[in-house]
């Protein structure tokens, strides 16, 4: 890993704190215990892969809850449920990224969906005032835009594709254990993140 020229950071539980438990709670108290049968941090329906490629809309989301629940919910019920996994930016992190970036090429590549990007783009400016996040990177890809979500090996080649980066020498860090065996697949190199991005041993990526 430390030959890598080039890495690839995710987003939640990397860099944004992120709480899937009390996703999974909120959205137990709009479904019923039923609810895990639909998502889990772990494994979730083809409703939330659709809105985390972009192949629905947040209203379709919201429609969709609505309809596992067999009950009309509102709108703003589902967004809170849904957003309350997402926590804050410490700006000490995106410190660490930007030492990166002096030594290497740094890109994001993060699952995530149009209702969650409004609400970390409203924490992220409160936590890293006068800075817009995408510039600490090369170039900051998101699941809903480009139609293509981890683990699949392919959204992995679609970044090294389009950057010209020699997977082999691209290392990419991510707190999903799937995740990083579909950028292994992809012949990436991949750090599974088991706690805090500052207490991992990764030093070496600022020399």
């Amino acid at each position: 890993m430390q030959e890598c020229n080039a890495v690839i950071f995710d987003l939640g539980g990397v860099l944004l704190d992120i709480n899937y438990q009390a996703t999974e709670k909120a959205l137990r108290g709009l479904l019923g215990p039923q609810s895990d049968r639909y998502y889990l941090q772990t494994k979730q329906s083809p409703l939330f892969d659709d809105l985390e490629t972009g192949r629905i809309q947040p209203d379709q989301f919201y429609q969709g809850i609505s309809d596992l629940a067999g009950t009309l919910l509102q709108a703003p019920a589902i967004m809170e449920a849904w957003n309350a996994m997402l926590g804050r930016m410490p700006r000490a992190r995106m410190d660490f990224v930007q030492k990166v970036a002096a030594r290497r090429r740094v890109f994001l590549l993060s699952n995530t969906n149009a209702i969650h990007k409004a609400a970390f783009d409203a924490i992220i400016a409160e936590d890293l005032p006068g800075q817009t996040f995408d510039t600490y990177f090369e170039a900051a890809y998101y699941s809903h835009l480009i139609g293509l979500r981890k683990p699949h090996p392919e959204v992995y080649r679609f970044v090294t594709d389009r950057h010209g980066l020699d997977p082999a020498r691209t290392l990419f860090i991510d707190d999903n254990k799937e995740n990083v065996e579909g950028a292994r697949q992809a012949g990436l190199l991949a750090f599974h993140l088991k706690g805090d991005l500052l207490q991992a041993p990764l030093d070496f990526l600022t020399r």
